[in-house]
């Protein structure tokens, strides 16, 4: 309430609209790209723009959220890809019995693929 007090001492005092302006920016750090006239200080014309601010932050949260939602599906779906292709891999892998070897075998059978410049694995 002491902004709302400050505005009404300076649209009582002789100040024009430019060095109220000035001040609300200054000092109070408010927007007025919106104020062309002390009408667009009154009470009424405040309220409005405080509702519409709030309606133009309503929607733009709900935006945002939508946004955020889809990218957290977006995000679980692919998720779900690799996982399934992981079991995929697994699977496979214990159906033809790989998990049965040893893994200094395993170690040494990639070792050897990758010394072998044919057959050399990617990194």
């Amino acid at each position: 309430m002491q902004n709302k007090d400050y505005i009404d001492d300076m649209l009582d005092s002789n100040l024009n609209i430019t060095q109220i302006k000035t001040n609300l920016k200054n000092i109070l750090n408010i927007d007025t790209s919106f104020i062309n006239t002390a009408d667009d200080l009154s009470k009424n014309n405040l309220n409005q723009l405080k509702q519409n601010l709030n309606q133009e932050l309503t929607v733009a949260e709900r935006d945002f959220q939508n946004s955020l939602r889809q990218k957290i599906n977006e995000y679980r779906r692919k998720i779900e890809k690799k996982d399934a292709l992981a079991r995929e891999t697994l699977d496979f892998l214990r159906s033809i019995g790989f998990d049965q070897i040893p893994q200094s075998v395993t170690n040494n059978v990639i070792e050897q693929l990758n010394s072998s410049s044919g057959l050399r694995t990617s990194a």
